[in-house]
């Protein structure tokens, strides 16, 4: 007979995924604000051709990663908030079977 137990702190996890989800919105609000800004600069056309082809390459490479983040970020919010839903039911259910 094994004795392995597995249990889970539901809201725990809960709080871990609503954490990668706020992390995720807040990367989204700053790459917001730094497509502003670039569209700012570039309208007040303060800086020149070359500056604005070096600074688009750098915000857009920055900007890349910055979304592969936020994408990872939200995506592992929505698998922990899937995973503990999951668990629950079959805890759910598996409890109703021993009453």
């Amino acid at each position: 007979m094994s004795s392995d137990v597995s249990q889970i702190d539901y809201e725990a996890v809960r709080g871990v995924a609503e954490g990668f989800n706020q992390s995720g919105e807040t990367l989204q609000g700053i790459d917001r604000a730094i497509e502003g800004f670039l569209t700012m600069l570039k309208s007040q056309a303060f800086v020149g051709m070359v500056s604005t082809a070096m600074l688009n390459s750098y915000i857009n490479d920055v900007r890349t990663q910055l979304n592969e983040v936020i994408k990872t970020l939200l995506e592992m919010s929505n698998d922990l908030k899937a995973g503990v839903g999951i668990r629950e039911d079959v805890d759910t259910g598996n409890s109703a079977k021993f009453r």
